[in-house]
């Protein structure tokens, strides 16, 4: 995985610096009005042509970071994303403009997930035209949930997230998402 350029992180903020427009002014009142509750408090600054965000991590940690995973924790933090992401996109801020990664998605001691907002950058083709080169919300997800196979995972947790990755790639809706990772979380319980 590509590292977030322009990282510099002091005493629990860590700031990302984009290009201006990168991050659209209506995103940044809906981040005003979700007061917090799917991403990462930030503050925003611009410094010589470019834009600074600073976001607070107090409490929270990277999943990149946790090197194991038990699979209640796996399958709690999927629910967990789902339902960030849902919130989100009643705010506008869909999940095809932000990155969804083990770098972008943090955690607190209890569970809590909170994201990491990082555009989606565009692209240049040969015609010179911008072209934006977005996943799908299932897209992502699918990376997403590869990227937690690749993890040091508790025994048996392939299988649940093979059949969530499957499920994804059949373009089910939220609402049968859910309902699968809980019947996951059912399973795994017992």
């Amino acid at each position: 995985m590509e590292a977030i350029k322009g990282v510099r992180e002091i005493n629990n903020i860590k700031r990302l610096s984009f290009d201006n427009g990168e991050i659209l002014e209506y995103q940044k009142m809906m981040f005003a009005a979700m007061e917090r509750e799917v991403f990462l408090p930030m503050t925003f600054a611009t410094e010589n042509g470019r834009e600074n965000v600073y976001y607070n991590l107090e409490g929270f940690t990277a999943l990149e970071e946790n090197e194991r995973l038990r699979a209640k924790e796996t399958f709690e933090m999927l629910n967990e994303l789902i339902k960030a992401l849902i919130v989100a996109n009643e705010y506008l801020i869909f999940s095809d403009s932000f990155e969804i990664s083990g770098e972008t998605i943090y955690r607190s001691f209890e569970g809590k997930v909170k994201l990491l907002f990082k555009p989606v950058k565009s692209t240049e083709n040969k015609d010179i035209q911008k072209v934006e080169v977005r996943k799908t919300t299932n897209q992502n997800l699918c990376d997403f949930i590869e990227y937690l196979g690749e993890k040091n995972l508790q025994q048996g947790l392939k299988g649940y997230l093979e059949s969530t990755e499957n499920l994804l790639k059949a373009n089910c809706s939220v609402n049968q998402l859910l309902r699968h990772i809980s019947k996951v979380l059912r399973e795994i319980n017992c």
